[in-house]
């Protein structure tokens, strides 16, 4: 690999409110920095002191301005601005504009999808878990992950949990308790269903066919064939009750006993 060739793009991800108080910082430090030992790549933000400088000066220099990005302190800083919180994204000076544009609008947007309201400081406080969660998705150790909000909402969002489900407190006669009841009654299903069909293709026969619903005494490979046995007898018996019922029926119109042979033979053959 190049020594010029790095991943890290994203020197700090910073959300400070209005009156510049800090909600979210994160600042990520070159990994081959220590290894490099070259005498200008002393880290800015050493310390808790020169991050709070830097964030309030740059809290400063925003507030007069009304582009998307400026150059402060040797630092590309992408920013934008939502009710009474400014977020920003810090690169070096020569890294790519459009790529640090793209990783705060995926934060914007990731952080309106996933708290489904305006984004503010008391909302971003209340919700740290989530924030915290969908930079870690977006931003990890500098090296920029993900660039669509869909994406970090999908792998931070949770998943709901139906074991929880409390049915004491479903109303079993109103409209909602219904629907909650039936769609506990579709998911309980659906799982039963697929540990069915997980089972079943884990134990299929040895040409290559699974099992369906293995172990339930529904359409395996070993209750098929008896079932269809069980078919073709009781079709046969059915159709031999017919042809009998058809010839007795005959039996009355036979005058002699060469019309009584007749009619048994004529069983025999049918049957």
């Amino acid at each position: 690999m190049s020594p010029g060739l790095s991943l890290y793009s994203v020197k700090a991800v910073i959300i400070l409110s209005d009156d510049g108080s800090r909600i979210f910082a994160k600042y990520y430090t070159p990994p081959h920095q220590a290894a490099s030992g070259a005498a200008g790549t002393a880290n800015p933000f050493a310390d808790v002191k020169a991050q709070k400088t830097f964030e309030k000066g740059l809290l400063e220099k925003t507030a007069k301005q009304n582009a998307d990005i400026l150059l402060y302190d040797n630092h590309v800083v992408l920013y934008k601005t939502e009710s009474d919180v400014t977020m920003y994204v810090v690169g070096s000076p020569d890294e790519n504009e459009v790529l640090l544009y793209n990783v705060i609008l995926t934060i914007r947007d990731a952080m309106h999808l996933l708290l489904k309201q305006s984004i503010d400081k008391r909302t971003l406080i209340e919700c740290y878990d989530i924030l915290s969660l969908a930079m870690d998705e977006i931003v990890d150790d500098g090296v920029i992950l993900e660039t669509d909000p869909s994406i970090v909402v999908t792998r931070v969002s949770k998943a709901p949990t139906q074991d929880s489900v409390n049915l004491g407190r479903i109303d079993p006669f109103s409209e909602q308790g219904v629907n909650q009841l039936a769609q506990l009654g579709r998911n309980k299903l659906s799982d039963w269903l697929r540990q069915g069909l997980g089972s079943g293709s884990g134990s299929g026969s040895s040409n290559g066919a699974p099992g369906i619903l293995r172990g339930q005494g529904i359409l395996t490979e070993e209750v098929l064939p008896a079932r269809q046995k069980q078919i073709s007898q009781s079709g046969r018996a059915r159709r031999r009750r017919n042809n009998s019922s058809f010839v007795m029926s005959l039996v009355p119109f036979a005058s002699d006993r060469t019309g009584l042979d007749g009619v048994e033979a004529l069983m025999e053959t049918q049957g």
